[in-house]
């Protein structure tokens, strides 16, 4: 552990959920750094749930805004509580001014004569590094403080702030491809986002994106280069337990929980503008109608012909099983179910989607899964219909858990994945294209097979816990 001290800013309120993905990410990180502090953005509103630490179960609400809960030894989350939009940033301002003052008066002998011989004003003013000369002696006056925002957009605007008022180095994250142009036609508000991340990225001290293509889309914009410069760039995606995925126990089986379909295409992921679900949507109503000249949708449910055998729990038979399941893909008239997990602002308009195209016998909305792994090791196809990814995380997800994947060129596909003969994922285009490879891997289920164990040898070839810490803490340091 080093004397580093890591202030993050952003808005995954799963950090707030004992044992979530985040809440682990987060305790792995608390082994590099003296401290980590995180700053979530949350509405005064909103309920949330907070644990006093993560060896009890003891509960608490945390109402107040800069109130701090340990997560872990020394991983604290506090959240903003504010009561609108435009006073965010003022809460996070009284957040992180506690935080910092607190943090830094016990390591830094200079500020604790501060505080002990003259008044809260001047330790203000030299928190703020109003009287202090240089860069260097400004940044060793925190003892090692760096702030990290987990986008570049409104948490970025709040680590610029933080970084302008404290005079710490600010690594700017981005998570998403915003240069897409997608992105900036999606609403008014991307558009003011784009030009915020250029204001924003050439004033930071390091920018960490999670692909390359991200990394590539910002150096092939020449207007972009030239308006706002850049920073350092490092590549580093969001780290996936590969391992612990493939381990995991099957609990929930999707054949026995819809046993009217004999060939399950699953969905995952927030059901926003940008993941164009409708896509997928439309493509089942022209593979249903497809399946039997053009009757109604629903025509492709029919009774169940047989009994695919599917296994659940620990079966050591699962694998082979499914594994047969899948290469027996030769019955053209399988009846095919669409289940899409997730929720968010599209479910309304998708619900009314569905209904219009008389699918709902054929499309089934699920909400958030508890667990998703029984799910992926359970489907047929996994089926990403994106219009732009920064990284694609529950890609590696599906490829660990040996589903195979149809993908539009999003996130880290053609960066780290091959859609040849020889790939890992079923390349996609448009609705015709996702209806003409569907019904081909119906007919071919070897190839299911093929890409399920070439996509597993390929995630084994994926940075290891030990070396992807090691690298995170390497890029942060490279900011003091």
């Amino acid at each position: 552990m080093c004397g580093m001290k890591l202030l993050v800013i952003g808005s995954d309120r799963n950090l707030f959920k004992e044992d979530s993905d985040v809440w682990n990410r987060y305790l792995d990180y608390g082994k590099l750094f003296e401290e980590i502090h995180v700053v979530v953005f949350s509405k005064h509103n909103t309920n949330i749930r907070m644990y006093a630490n993560n060896t009890n179960n003891t509960n608490s609400r945390n109402k107040d805004t800069g109130q701090a809960t340990r997560i872990g030894n020394n991983v604290f989350v506090y959240p903003t509580n504010h009561i609108c939009k435009f006073f965010y940033l003022w809460n996070i301002y009284k957040i992180t001014k506690q935080i910092i003052k607190k943090n830094t008066i016990f390591t830094s002998s200079l500020l604790f004569r501060t505080m002990v011989q003259n008044s809260e004003k001047e330790l203000d003013s030299r928190l703020r590094g109003n009287d202090m000369k240089g860069k260097n002696d400004r940044r060793g006056e925190f003892g090692g403080w760096v702030v990290s925002t987990q986008d570049a957009f409104e948490a970025g605007l709040a680590g610029w702030m933080i970084k302008k008022i404290f005079k710490i180095p600010l690594q700017l994250q981005i998570h998403t491809d915003f240069l897409s142009p997608y992105f900036k036609r999606e609403s008014l508000l991307n558009k003011l986002r784009v030009m915020l991340a250029k204001f924003l990225i050439s004033r930071a001290d390091g920018v960490r994106v999670v692909s390359e293509r991200i990394k590539k889309s910002i150096l092939r914009k020449s207007d972009f280069l030239r308006e706002v410069g850049l920073p350092k760039i490092s590549v580093l995606p969001i780290f996936v337990d590969i391992e612990k995925i493939k381990s995991a126990p099957i609990r929930i089986d999707l054949h026995r929980k819809y046993p009217q379909f004999d060939f399950i295409i699953l969905m995952a992921s927030r059901l926003t503008k940008e993941k164009n679900i409708v896509m997928a949507i439309e493509a089942m109503q022209g593979l249903c109608a497809n399946n039997k000249g053009g009757e109604e949708p629903d025509s492709c449910l029919r009774p169940p012909a047989q009994n695919y055998g599917r296994a659940s729990g620990n079966d050591p038979t699962l694998k082979d099983e499914y594994g047969a399941s899948r290469e027996n893909g030769n019955d053209a008239d399988k009846n095919i179910g669409l289940v899409i997990c997730g929720e968010g602002l599209e479910l309304k308009k998708l619900r009314q989607k569905v209904k219009d195209l008389k699918l709902e016998k054929i499309v089934v909305f699920e909400g958030w899964a508890e667990d998703l792994i029984s799910y992926y090791k359970t489907a047929d196809l996994f089926l990403l219909t994106s219009n732009y990814e920064g990284y694609g995380r529950s890609i590696i997800e599906v490829m660990a858990a040996g589903l195979p994947i149809m993908t539009r060129d999003v996130g880290l596909v053609h960066e780290s994945m091959s859609t040849e003969k020889n790939g890992t994922v079923f390349l996609i285009g448009d609705k015709d294209n996702i209806i003409k490879t569907i019904k081909y891997l119906i007919s071919n289920g070897k190839d299911l097979i093929r890409f399920s164990e070439n996509a597993l040898k390929k995630v084994e070839l994926l940075r290891k816990k030990d070396d992807y810490l090691k690298l995170y803490k390497e890029i942060i340091e490279s900011l003091i």
